[in-house]
This record gives structure tokens, C-alpha cells and sequence, in this order.
């Protein structure tokens, strides 16, 4: 039947008519109606009309062709060659890599490497654990730069499969190439690819997802529908925050299901348990994990622990219209460009192209709830959860860029005008990010994101924050060197999470700086079991006061400003600043003064 028939009876049909009807219309005629042309073009000696056509198919296809959602091998070969833009990512990420230990979450991914802990806790992110084993296998002799080298590897797997799966859809590497590589300069995901960290991942998986509903979105088969619920369900593995895309899959099945016209009941049955089956094996590795942790901890305290911790007090709770215009910024700071208009237009290239299909729900679905649930998420670091939402918005400029290609076809000054407008998109973002510390120092626009307030006096955090380009920042480490050469021995030093007490505590467990200092931490958030209570800060104080022991914290701001508020009525003790270079300083315990 299926060699013989289509699914609508017609026989033959597709192999001697098209679907207009037309008996060997591809046979014999092009598009416009004219017989064997192209076998007449390739017989007649070239003159410039016809190198003007070659030049028009080899960069941008004919003029008015659509070639969205087209396999590479329908359309003719088009500009730069498609394997050139390949090693692109891997080059920028390696160049741009930070060398040395970033800050907490860092320090704290580069622990979970050294002792290769996977569990089902928030702050556990397995894959990428996974990952930085492996490449920590290297004979590289420097565990910081093996770290953050895992995560250049996956931000540049994230951006050239990226540039595969718009190449597949668009058969012009010109035009997956602009996309790719304004979506590699991004903030967000430059920033995750330079540093140990895990949200680099998280943009593969939503890649990897992407690419799945392009495929289907082409064509409909039950293999594509279950290697979605296996990504869905593998990505579960590196961070909970990827359930957003078993919303995605569920989604894509529904609106499936919901266009068949017979035997829905039979189809929903089996493709449902085959679907089943996927998201299992996919999500096998963190179900195994939940498993042992629900052992060891309980049901309870487990999904407590992996759904979001001490961290569900501060979910959802950031006022609406601030979240928004904070997202609306955040979102214009990675496209900060004329790319971002063609984010704008290429929505509605993406409506028309992926009309009420089932992919257009699930990735509506997927980039909805990402963006509405992260956006009142009030942390310094909102820009790595609102990571896959700006993937999917370099995504979708590429349904504008394909347009304008067309559009300038066979046109020498529309080319270069639009080459230009795109090299500009890539360069912008790397001046932009390595002025805006620069710019915060002084009051104005910049101030109130990129001022150095909060670590004014120990190393630049603006920097850090704002620069994704972390090739030659040093301070963690210089600050941390510092610590070790100038403090007296068996001192005491008090850090809070948010600052450098991770990676001082890395150097000192794994690579063995100054066994000798006593690390303690004070927990930013308030948390309840993370660091020292109030009262355990109070008596630690006041022990060291009373034993005259060497006592320091490294800021008199938040969080420490509030616990010293607190002092008993019996007096406030006094800290004095603590050089450790011309630049930097802590602060010491007065001895000499009477609480």
C-alpha cells in the first residue's frame, strides 16, 4: 500500500503528479513554468545574466524562495561554507575562559567535581558534575581552569548545534551563522560559558529541544515525539529548573493528539506509554539518585531538598511590574543590537511559519513558563534561570534574518549593508559588557546595577557580574592569595556565601593554602542550617574577644551589618580596617576597646 498508494488512495500520485495536479511538473519544468531550463542554463556558455543567477543561488537562493524547516540538500548551497563556522564557539569560549576560581556557586560546582557528588538537592547539578569529572581527567595541572573549561565546552556544543539545527532549517549557512554567533556573544550565555558553572547545559538541552520541534514541525513521527520526552527527561538530571521542558513535551502530545481525526483513543494509548517509556530512560539517572536520597533523608525532606530547598521563600514573591521591566532589561542586554528588532519581527515570521502547530504550543508553553516563573525570582543571578528564554529568542530571530537574506539577494549594497548591521550585532555586546562596570562607578543610568558597593573593598564584583570576557580577571584569587600571606596564624575569618568564603574554602581543602585558618560562613539569605546563626555569630565574637584571638569578618555591610546591629545591651564590639594591599582590606576585632 505504501509503495503503491498515498494515504489518500491516489496511486502514483506522488511519483508521475504534484499536488497541483500537473503531470511531471518537477520532471520537466522549473517554478515559473519554464521547460528544461536548468538543463539549457548548465548546456550555454555563461554571460553575466547567468553569473548573476549563480551568484543569487549560491548566497541567498532565488529570489521570494522560502527555504524554512527545508533539508540543506532541497536548496541550492549557499555563501560561507558550511563547516567554516564550526569551530568557531569552541575558539571564543577557550579565549574568553576564566583561568582562575570564580565566586560561590563556582567554588561550590568545582567541590562537587572533586568529590564527585550527585544528589537530587537543588544546588546539586549532576551533569555538569559529570562533565567536569571527565574533563578534569586532562593533564592540565589546574582544577579552577579545568572546571571552567567544562563549561566552555558546553556553551560551545550549545552554540554549534545551535548552528546546525538553523542551518537544517534554513539551508543557508550565511543565516545560521548571524544567529548562532549574536546568540554566542549573548550576556547570558557568554557569562555561563566562561565560568564553572551549570546553566551552560541547560541551554544545550533547550537546543536540543528546539531542534526536536523543528523536526517535527517538518514532519510528524512517533521516534521524534519520543526523543522529546527523552531529552526532557535526561535534563532533569543536571538541573530541576529543566522541567519546563517536560511542560513542553506535554504540551507538543496534547496538541497532537487533539488533530487526530480517528483513532485518537488507540494513538493516545501507545504513543503515550512509548512517550512514557522516553521521559523513564531519559530521567532514569535523577529518579535513581531520588531513590537513594529518599533512603537516606526521607520522602519529605527529599522533594523538599529538590524542589527548591530553603529557596521556595523567595519564589514568586518579586512585585510584577518591577519583574518585568527587569526582564525587559535584562532581555535588551543580551541582544543589544538591531538584532533585538529582529527578535521583534522574527515572532511573527515564527507565528506564520509554525501556524497553530504543535510545536508552536509547546515552545509558547515552555518559554512562557520559564519567563513568568524566573522573572520574580529576586536573585543577582535572575539572568542564568532567564537563560533558556533568551535562547529561544535567538532562536527565533532567525525566521527575520532569513527574510532580510532573501530580500537582499543578487544585491551587492543590501549585502553589505547587512553584513555590516550583523557585525556590528557580534562586536556591540563585547564592548558593551567590558564598559559597564566602568560606566556603574559613577552615578547615573549604570549606577544602581554595576556600582561596586557591595565589594568595594576586597575585589571588583561589578566586573565580575557584567563581564562575560573573564580571560584576565584575577581578583578572587589575588584577594584570596592576599588573605593567606597576611593574616596571622589560627586566626578566625568570618565570610558570607555571597562573597569569597567558597572559594577560600576550595583553595584551602584542594589545594592545601593555610590549614591552619579557621573559616566560618554566614549565610546571605538567612537560611536556617547554612552557616553560623545570629547566635553563633554573637558568642563566636565575644569568645575571641574574651581569648583575644585574632578575630576578622570581611565586610561591615549586609549580611554583617545587620547581625552586629543586633549586639547584646551589654555594648557593640569594634572592627578596624585590616590592610591586605594598597587596595584591599578586612576588617579585625578591636581587643583594645571596651564593648
Amino acid at each position: 500500500r505504501h509503495r503503491d498508494w498515498d494515504r489518500h488512495r491516489n496511486r502514483d500520485r506522488h511519483r508521475d503528479w504534484d499536488r497541483h495536479g500537473n503531470r511531471d511538473r518537477h520532471r520537466d519544468w522549473d517554478r515559473h513554468g519554464n521547460r528544461d531550463r536548468h538543463r539549457d542554463l548548465s548546456q550555454r556558455r555563461p554571460n553575466s545574466g547567468d553569473e548573476a543567477l549563480n551568484r543569487t543561488r549560491n548566497n541567498t537562493g532565488p529570489p521570494g524562495e522560502a527555504c524554512l524547516d527545508v533539508a540543506p540538500a532541497s536548496c541550492p548551497p549557499r555563501g560561507l561554507n558550511p563547516w567554516a563556522f564550526l569551530p568557531f564557539p569552541f575558539l571564543f569560549y577557550l579565549a574568553t575562559c576564566s583561568r582562575t576560581i570564580g565566586l560561590g556557586d563556582s567554588a561550590m560546582l568545582m567541590e562537587a567535581i572533586h568529590n564527585f557528588n550527585l544528589s537530587t538537592h537543588v544546588n546539586n547539578h549532576n551533569l555538569a558534575v559529570v562533565l567536569g569529572r571527565l574533563v578534569a581527567l586532562l593533564p592540565l595541572g589546574n582544577p579552577s581552569f579545568e572546571a571552567n573549561l567544562a563549561s566552555a565546552l558546553a556553551g560551545a556544543f550549545t552554540i554549534a548545534l545551535l548552528y546546525g539545527i538553523l542551518y537544517r532549517m534554513t539551508s543557508s549557512a550565511d543565516v545560521a551563522a548571524v544567529t548562532a554567533s549574536v546568540t554566542m556573544v549573548s550576556h547570558s550565555m557568554w557569562w555561563h560559558s566562561t565560568i564553572a558553572e551549570s546553566y551552560a547545559l541547560n541551554g544545550l538541552f533547550t537546543v536540543l529541544f528546539l531542534g526536536v520541534l523543528a523536526g517535527l514541525r517538518k514532519r510528524y513521527t512517533e521516534p521524534k515525539l519520543m526523543t522529546l520526552f527523552f531529552v526532557s527527561g535526561l535534563a532533569l538530571f543536571n538541573h530541576v529548573q529543566m522541567g519546563i521542558l517536560v511542560s513542553g513535551a506535554l504540551t507538543y502530545f496534547i496538541a497532537q493528539g487533539a488533530r487526530r481525526k480517528g483513532l485518537r483513543s488507540r494513538w493516545v494509548s501507545r504513543a503515550g506509554f512509548r512517550c512514557l517509556v522516553a521521559f523513564g530512560l531519559g530521567a532514569l539517572p535523577f529518579l535513581a539518585l531520588m531513590v537513594r536520597d529518599i533512603l537516606r533523608g526521607g520522602l519529605g525532606h527529599t522533594l523538599w531538598q529538590a524542589s527548591g530547598g530553603p529557596f521556595h521563600g523567595i519564589m514568586l514573591q518579586g512585585d510584577l511590574l518591577p519583574s518585568l521591566l527587569d526582564t525587559a532589561y535584562l532581555t535588551a542586554l543580551q541582544f543589544p543590537s538591531v538584532y533585538l528588532v529582529a527578535v521583534a519581527f522574527g515572532i511573527i515570521g515564527l507565528a506564520r511559519s509554525w501556524r497553530a502547530s504543535p510545536s508552536l504550543f509547546a515552545l509558547l508553553v515552555v518559554f512562557g513558563l520559564n519567563t513568568w516563573f524566573f522573572m520574580t525570582y529576586n536573585t543577582w543571578d535572575k539572568f542564568a534561570f532567564l537563560l533558556p528564554s533568551f535562547v529561544i529568542l535567538g532562536f527565533v530571530g532567525v525566521f527575520a534574518v532569513q527574510r532580510v537574506f532573501r530580500w537582499a539577494s543578487g544585491r551587492s549594497v543590501r549585502i553589505t549593508v547587512l553584513i555590516t548591521l550583523f557585525a556590528v550585532s557580534v562586536t556591540t555586546p563585547i564592548y558593551l559588557y567590558a564598559q559597564l562596570s566602568k560606566w556603574g562607578e559613577k552615578p547615573g543610568f549604570w549606577y544602581a546595577r554595576y556600582n561596586n558597593n557591595y565589594t568595594f573593598n576586597t575585589y571588583n564584583g561589578a566586573e565580575f557580574i557584567a563581564n562575560p570576557n573573564k580571560s584576565t580577571y584575577e581578583d578572587i584569587a589575588t584577594l584570596a592569595a592576599r588573605i593567606f600571606e597576611v593574616l596571622p596564624q589560627n586566626a578566625i575569618l568570618i565570610d558570607s556565601d555571597s562573597r569569597t568564603f567558597y572559594p577560600l574554602r576550595h583553595f584551602q581543602l584542594y589545594e592545601g593554602e593555610r590549614p591552619d585558618l579557621r573559616l566560618r560562613l554566614v549565610n546571605s539569605w538567612g537560611f536556617d542550617d547554612w552557616g553560623l546563626t545570629r547566635q553563633d555569630f554573637m558568642q563566636l565574637i565575644e569568645r575571641a574577644y574574651v581569648n583575644g584571638e585574632d578575630l576578622f569578618i570581611v565586610s561591615l555591610g549586609h549580611p554583617f551589618a545587620e547581625l552586629l546591629a543586633q549586639e547584646s545591651q551589654q555594648g557593640r564590639h569594634e572592627f578596624e580596617p585590616f590592610a591586605l594591599d594598597s587596595e584591599r582590606w578586612i576588617y579585625r576585632l578591636s581587643l583594645t576597646t571596651t564593648p
